[in-house]
């Protein structure tokens, strides 16, 4: 993610599915809280070396939130990492990466998508690489066990729902309703991110632009899938 900052007092959740997780930033005093899970109210201990905010390790492999409030002097958040089991098939092959892009290489949609956007063409940016649609489905993909969307942010940006199924959330309710909206353009973002995925099971992902209203847009990039089978 690119870096944001917040002022004093002001809140932020992440919720992933996971066994730890570790909050990059810095703030100018030691008096912001975190919890896990909605439990506790722990005081953070950064390591202004690393830039480490504050880490929540040894959790339970399940879906997780954590919740972090700042204090006086505010806070900036410049990134996260989240540890998560990914499965390795008999051999021991390691993970493999398939990019899925919203766009073939002579600028229209790929086919593997479906929308019900019959004007997505005058709604493209940067020649075509971005994609602005109603709605949009990435038909299944077996083999995959997590897999990364990337888009923009902007100020035209706006609401959207993602829906994955079947259900890979573990315990806690999955979030499926975010929010691309920002004072500056940043490109190549991270928009959604799914772990636990069986890779025995052939997933869809269903994308949903809730500007209607507001008219704002969503804009797709790619996918990343994370799976070890080699005819991923």
């Amino acid at each position: 993610m690119d870096m944001h900052s917040t002022s004093e007092e002001a809140a932020f959740s992440l919720t992933f599915t996971g066994m730890a997780v570790y909050v990059y930033g810095h703030a100018p005093q030691v008096n912001y809280w975190y919890n896990v899970n909605y439990i506790g109210r722990f005081l953070a201990n950064p390591d202004p070396k690393v830039g480490l905010l504050f880490s929540a390790t040894d959790l339970n492999y399940s879906t997780n939130v954590i919740t972090c409030q700042s204090g006086v002097g505010g806070m900036t958040i410049t990134g996260f990492i989240i540890t998560v089991g990914m499965p390795l098939s008999d051999n021991g092959t390691k993970v493999q990466t398939r990019n899925v892009s919203a766009f073939t290489n002579d600028g229209t949609l790929n086919p593997v998508f479906t929308t019900n956007d019959p004007y997505w063409g005058n709604s493209t940016y940067n020649d075509g690489e971005y994609l602005s649609i109603g709605s949009s489905t990435l038909p299944p993909h077996s083999n995959t066990t997590a897999f990364a969307m990337y888009g923009a942010l902007g100020s035209e940006d706006g609401e959207y729902t993602v829906l994955v199924s079947p259900d890979v959330s573990l315990g806690q309710t999955l979030n499926t309703q975010f929010n691309a909206s920002s004072q500056w353009r940043a490109v190549d973002q991270l928009k959604y991110l799914a772990t636990n995925m069986n890779s025995s099971l052939s997933y869809k992902v269903d994308i949903l632009n809730n500007g209607q209203y507001s008219h704002s847009q969503f804009e797709l990039s790619n996918f990343v899938l994370y799976g070890f089978s080699p005819s991923m």
